[in-house]
């Protein structure tokens, strides 16, 4: 089960930097911002693949 969660995390990760990628052309944001940005979104993605995990394991 964890092998199978991880692999869609990682999955989800690098679709959810294409969209990323995609909104920052579109809205034409600058490149040192685009750093910090990439960092948030990817920080909030994995605790909120963590607590997923976690919620799947009590359930």
């Amino acid at each position: 089960m964890i092998v199978v969660y991880f692999v869609l995390a990682v999955l989800f990760i690098m679709y959810m930097n294409v969209l990323m990628e995609r909104f920052c052309q579109v809205k034409q944001v600058p490149d040192d911002k685009q750093e910090n940005f990439f960092q948030t979104t990817n920080i909030l993605t994995v605790i909120l693949l963590i607590t997923t995990y976690i919620e799947i394991l009590i359930i």
